[in-house]
């Protein structure tokens, strides 16, 4: 596989994998489903008042609890699929970054050079980042962060734009990296957009990154 070749492969799996955690996000955040799942809840609640003080259910009520469990179980049924999608998507993203940045290419003078920062390198920066705050952060507070720490290792191709979304390549490695913890449960499930947390185990425990 050529290097402009390698580069195109990389950008479209960037913005895929970009897109369907954004997708990923918008279902696990969706105020729609959330205000279903309480309306369900309380319309449950309801039925089992009146149950226990033998009053018969009207039909309008099991039907709007029946149309409401539809919506819900739909919703989450979607979020699963979802987040398949993605962990997939990400697990082939971070194979071909995996060998992109352990391969040595010989340059003209036939020296070797390594294209970017290896990833586990960035891992190690984002989770020690995340031990130091220990406290949400929002994705621009993580780069700030990491860049601080890698910036003295890192390499002129990290600081090249992406063409998809025109930031510097290190950027979208951050994100990727943020993806792959979350997905191997090291962060916390997203409970606000945008922002990551690790697990509270690994405040204190070692991950395979370290």
């Amino acid at each position: 596989m050529t290097k402009n070749v390698l580069s195109e492969v990389e950008q479209l799996l960037e913005q895929l994998s970009s897109h369907v955690d954004e997708l990923v996000e918008a279902a696990l955040s969706s105020p729609i489903d959330s205000e279903s799942d309480i309306q369900l809840r309380e319309i449950s609640k309801a039925i089992e008042r009146l149950e226990s003080s033998g009053v018969s259910i009207p039909s309008a009520l099991l039907e709007e609890k029946s149309r409401l469990l539809n919506i819900v179980s739909s919703h989450r049924g979607y979020q699963d699929q979802a987040i398949t999608i993605h962990n997939k998507l990400n697990a082939l993203v971070l194979r071909l970054r995996d060998v992109t940045t352990s391969r040595i290419r010989g340059n003209i003078d036939g020296n070797s050079t390594q294209d970017t920062t290896p990833w586990r390198v960035v891992a190690k920066a984002v989770i020690d980042t995340l031990r130091q705050q220990r406290r949400q952060m929002r994705r621009t507070e993580i780069w700030e962060a990491v860049y601080i720490i890698i910036q003295d290792r890192m390499l002129p191709c990290d600081f090249e734009p992406a063409q998809h979304n025109g930031r510097p390549f290190w950027k979208n490695t951050v994100s990727r990296v943020l993806y792959n913890l979350r997905k191997e449960n090291i962060l916390r499930p997203a409970i606000q957009h945008g922002y990551h947390e690790l697990e509270e185990v690994y405040y204190e425990n070692q991950t395979p990154f370290d």
